[in-house]
């Protein structure tokens, strides 16, 4: 990828750092401030009937881009770089492309954490970050937990924090990316 690429992803990634800890807005919630570290977090949880836990894990690892682009109207590209051949595992990378709304999205993510019967967790390559989704069994359905978390050491937190606020504002980019996770969600049942 191309430098440009990365340098408007780490610009994308930085976007969601908020002031310096202060608040929650509706499923944005920020952890404690730590002296040398600051965590943003964007969360939201919500059902699906008609669905395990299971089938939705499957539902990502089988992910082509094909399924990618055709799931969900702000999807644009998805590749995944596995290492072997066969199915997806941990360390694999992926690279998407999405627009949600007026923010264009390109990330590259290494598979870091997957547990087939509900979890499956991204980190994002050359950033302090990383989203991942839960799915815990729930009556006739799964409850879908997501959570995108994004820290940067102090100085560039400093430095850069009022011109991204400035450029994405947290709190707008943050419901912009949970009503998109609750409608691709939605899009996979038929919701």
């Amino acid at each position: 990828m191309s430098s440009w690429y990365w340098s408007r992803f780490m610009l994308d990634s930085l976007l969601i750092i908020s002031d310096q800890c202060k608040g929650s807005v509706n499923d944005l919630s920020l952890f404690h401030c730590r002296r040398q570290y600051v965590m943003y977090t964007i969360s939201t949880s919500f059902f699906l009937s008609g669905i395990t836990p299971e089938k939705a894990v499957d539902w990502w690892l089988a992910m082509e881009n094909d399924t990618y682009t055709s799931w969900h109207p702000a999807h644009r590209e998805w590749q995944w770089h596995c290492a072997g051949e066969g199915a997806v595992e941990c360390g694999d990378r992926v690279a998407f492309h999405e627009t949600i709304g007026k923010f264009d999205i390109k990330v590259k993510a290494r598979l870091a954490e997957l547990d087939p019967s509900g979890y499956i967790r991204f980190d994002i390559m050359g950033a302090p970050s990383a989203f991942s989704f839960k799915y815990d069994s729930e009556g006739n359905g799964t409850r879908v937990t997501y959570t995108a978390e994004f820290g940067f050491r102090s100085l560039p937190g400093r430095i850069l924090d009022p011109l991204i606020k400035k450029l994405y504002p947290p709190d707008e980019y943050g419901r912009a990316i949970t009503e998109h996770v609750k409608e691709e969600h939605r899009l996979i049942t038929g919701q």
